[in-house]
C-alpha cells in the first residue's frame, strides 16, 4: 500500500485553517485517514527544535499572533518569542497518544517523516550539525521505529530527510536505528545519487522527476520512492500504480480519495 503523507498536515483542504506544521494540522490530517506526515524541523537561538519550513518568520506566523518582525530568522530568535509554533518534542508527544488510543490508519503507528532544515547557505547553518544530533536525540528517546519498515511496537514510525547527504550521514552514524530519505530537487541528477547511495533507506524525488526508470533503478538498489509534492490526485494514484513507497501531499484528502481510501 502506498502511504499518503500530509505535507505540514492537513492544512489546505481540512477545516479550521491550522497553521502548517502545527500538532493540529497533523493530527487533523490522521483523523482524516493519511497515514503520517512531513514536518520541517529548525531550532530557536536557544536550542529548540520548532516545525517551521521558512528560515525567516512571515505572514502566517504575524496571523499566528507571533510580535517578532516578519523576516526575522528562526534561528535569532528564542522559543519564547514563537511559541505559537509547534516543537518537535511536543508533537512526538501527541502521536504517542495518538498511537495508545489506536486511531492510527489500520491501527498501525503513524509515519513521521522530519526534514532537516538547516543547510549550507541558510541562517544559521552549523557546521557541527547540532540540529541532526538534537533532532536524533529526540526521535531515539521517544522510541521511534522506522519506516519504511515493519511497524512493529513503536508508537510512530520516522524517517528523517534532508538534501543535505551530509546531514543523513551523521544521522545514521549518532542514530543508527533510525531511517533516512535522500530528498532531490526539481531537476536533479538522480542517476549520480542513486549511485551514490549509501545507507539510504529511501530516495525523495520532485514528482516531475519521478518517471518509471528512477523506479526501476531505486528497486535495483533496495530503495524506496516517495515523491513531493504530489497535489494532482490522478498523478498520486499514477505513482501508486509504479510502485511509490509513500506520496507527499498538501492535498491527503483528495489522494486518499484517488487511491480508494476515503
Amino acid at each position: 500500500m502506498t502511504v499518503v503523507i500530509a505535507h505540514r498536515g492537513d492544512w489546505l483542504e481540512g477545516p479550521g485553517g491550522l497553521l502548517q506544521n502545527s500538532v493540529g494540522a497533523v493530527l487533523q490530517a490522521l483523523g482524516a485517514g493519511a497515514d503520517g506526515a512531513e514536518v520541517d524541523a529548525r531550532m530557536t537561538a536557544d536550542g529548540v527544535v520548532v516545525l517551521h519550513h521558512d528560515a525567516h518568520l512571515g505572514a502566517d506566523d504575524a496571523g499566528a499572533g507571533c510580535r517578532l518582525p516578519s523576516g526575522t530568522a528562526i534561528c535569532d530568535a528564542r522559543a519564547g518569542e514563537v511559541g505559537h509554533m509547534s516543537t518537535l518534542s511536543g508533537l512526538l508527544e501527541a502521536l504517542a497518544g495518538w498511537s495508545e488510543r489506536g486511531e492510527g490508519a489500520g491501527g498501525k503507528a503513524p509515519v513521521l517523516n522530519v526534514e532537516l532544515k538547516d543547510l549550507p547557505g541558510e541562517p544559521g547553518w552549523d557546521a557541527g550539525l547540532r540540529l541532526v544530533h538534537d533532532v536524533a536525540g529526540l526521535l531515539v528517546e521517544a522510541g521511534a521505529g522506522e519506516w519504511p519498515g515493519p511497524a512493529g511496537s513503536a508508537r510512530v514510525r520516522v524517517i528523517v530527510s534532508s538534501f543535505d547527504p551530509a546531514a543523513l550521514a551523521e544521522v545514521r552514524r549518532v542514530a543508527p536505528g533510525l531511517a533516512t530519505g535522500l530528498l532531490l530537487a526539481r531537476g536533479a541528477d538522480w542517476r549520480a545519487a542513486l549511485s551514490g547511495a549509501v545507507g539510504l533507506r529511501a530516495v525523495n524525488p520532485a514528482e516531475a522527476d519521478a518517471g518509471p526508470e528512477l523506479f526501476a533503478a531505486a528497486r535495483a538498489t533496495g530503495l524506496a520512492v516517495v515523491p513531493w509534492t504530489v497535489d494532482d490526485p490522478a498523478r498520486a494514484a499514477a505513482l501508486a500504480a509504479m510502485g511509490a513507497a509513500g506520496v507527499i501531499t498538501n492535498r491527503p484528502r483528495s489522494v486518499l480519495a484517488a487511491l480508494g481510501r476515503s
